[in-house]
């Protein structure tokens, strides 16, 4: 029960990720409706999800020994990775 709900938790942050660093993906599905929010805050909130992330991947390797959730850690931690990248290209840290 708890992999369920921790595996949504997972994708639910995957969509806030993807509506905060790509808004232009989601304009043809909401027209006009784009975050403006400022850099460092936009960096604030990566961090955080980062932090979430890590957090709900190493919970689940702990909790569950398969390989099935090495590959959450892994994809969190490569996502936290992206974003760090993203921020420090851009200057913003």
């Amino acid at each position: 029960m708890s992999l369920i709900i921790l595996a949504l938790l997972f994708i639910i942050i995957m969509f806030i990720y993807l509506f905060l660093f790509f808004p232009n993906s989601f304009n043809q599905i909401l027209r006009g409706f784009v975050l403006n929010i400022p850099g460092t805050l936009q960096a604030l909130i990566g961090l955080i999800l980062i932090y979430i992330m890590i957090a709900i991947g190493y919970h689940l390797v702990r909790l569950y020994p398969p390989e099935a959730p090495i590959v959450f850690k892994i994809f969190a931690i490569g996502i936290g990775a992206v974003i760090v990248i993203r921020f420090i290209r851009r200057g913003r840290f």
